[in-house]
């Protein structure tokens, strides 16, 4: 009887310790499963959000209005007139336009000077590929000419300056000029050789 008994007992702790050891497994696997998918949401949370973040960083800044240009003249016929008298200067103001004697325009008024042996700017000058105001300042900033033209680089084959060209500069009062050469009157002085200009100037403010 005590041998029943004892065999009894044995049995139902063996099932009770089967039963721990499944149900123990389990939780510890359903633990373990629970936890992946928080460790899959986790990993997975930022890959939702980059697209969100990117979407916002890759819209199109605004970009920056382009210059304003407002026709002050267009083609209005100049004659730079280059003096035939030693010592003698005719400046050039090309925001009126106006050209006279270098005691009626200031320094500081003028852009060329039409010298009696050279011509000089006080404004950087550059040629121009086209006659739009931007074509003019872009011409004005990357292919200028120099800023003393002697008379022996303003004749012939050569010259630095032929009819056809456009001359751009920013003005004194900041104004775009554009000069273009119509005409060339060379000199027939025995001395002083430098060219009349014949231009069409037209002005645009910035």
């Amino acid at each position: 009887m005590p041998l029943v008994v004892g065999a009894g007992i044995l049995v139902v702790a063996l099932a009770a310790g089967g039963t721990w050891y499944f149900t123990h497994n389990d939780d510890k696997g359903g633990a373990r499963q629970t936890a992946g998918d928080s460790e899959d949401k986790t990993a997975q949370a930022p890959k939702d959000a980059a697209p969100a973040a990117q979407s916002s960083g890759s819209a199109p800044a605004p970009q920056a209005s382009g210059r304003t240009y407002t026709a002050v003249f267009k083609d209005k016929p100049v004659k730079f007139l280059a003096p035939r008298e030693f010592g003698k200067v005719n400046a050039v103001d090309l925001d009126f336009p106006k050209v006279a004697p270098f005691g009626d325009i200031g320094y500081n008024d003028r852009e060329p000077a039409m010298g009696y042996d050279s011509v000089e700017s006080v404004t950087p000058f550059g040629k121009s590929k086209g006659a739009t105001p931007e074509q003019c300042e872009t011409g004005a900033a990357t292919d200028p000419i120099p800023d003393k033209l002697p008379q022996s680089d303003l004749g012939g084959a050569d010259s630095a300056i032929v009819q056809g060209d456009l001359l751009c500069t920013v003005t004194s009062k900041g104004n775009l000029a554009m000069v273009e050469i119509v005409g060339v009157e060379p000199s027939t002085d025995r001395l002083y050789k430098v060219p009349t200009y014949l231009t069409e100037v037209t002005l645009w403010k910035r």
